[in-house]
């Protein structure tokens, strides 16, 4: 139980990047957690760790959407209003941990590879899957978006080459401290020489 409640506390953690709560730097670690769990476990209950680390962001990213209650102004009554708004905010929460689910599932065919190819498939999958998800008109919390509106280097960055680039960068980091922690377990002192400065660099480089 005490993995499903990390990925729970990690993907809550990341929902506490968005408004009101604005912890934008929250972003470079949160996800790691779920990464390291997937890889430490040899891909098992890698989807139920998924759903645990996705309700936790998305359903503390997207609690806003139960300001439609009340409804009552439009003729609904009051139970039926808090109702409604409890389903839609459980739907979009279940639809966006659904990324993370899929992402998890082929991510965990890989967990066994180099770093490398961890990193390129971990980054590369879900920003293919954030964007199949941004066609559709139920998508909000994209990682991007944790880093709206106050780490201006990073958005500055997104203007140029959308929001794709931020999400990639959030993942890749994420990524790098999860194999960062990994080889430092298995005291791999030179490869962690070699791979725990790139991470800190990229963030102070993105986050100064």
């Amino acid at each position: 139980m005490k993995k499903f409640a990390l990925a729970l506390v990690a993907g809550f953690f990341m929902g506490l990047t968005t408004a009101p709560f604005n912890g934008w730097f929250l972003a470079w670690f949160s996800l790691a957690p779920l990464w390291l769990l997937i890889i430490k476990n040899n891909g098992k209950n890698h989807l139920q760790l998924a759903l645990c680390w996705g309700i936790g962001y998305h359903g503390l990213a997207l609690f806003w959407i139960t300001g439609v209650h009340p409804m009552t102004w439009m003729g609904v009554p009051w139970i039926a209003s808090i109702l409604i708004a409890i389903f839609v905010w459980c739907f979009i929460t279940f639809w966006g941990a659904l990324l993370v689910i899929i992402w998890s599932f082929v991510f965990k065919l890989f967990y066994d590879k180099n770093i490398l190819i961890r990193l390129l498939i971990g980054v590369s999958l879900w920003c293919g899957l954030e964007y199949l998800w941004s066609l559709g008109d139920l998508w909000w919390s994209s990682l991007s978006y944790t880093q709206s509106p106050f780490n201006l280097y990073i958005l500055h960055l997104g203007q140029i080459s959308g929001p794709s680039a931020v999400t990639a960068i959030i993942v890749l980091i994420n990524g790098l401290v999860a194999e960062s922690f990994l080889h430092f377990q298995h005291k791999k002192i030179f490869n962690l020489l070699l791979i725990y400065p790139l991470p800190l660099s990229l963030k102070i480089f993105v986050g100064r």
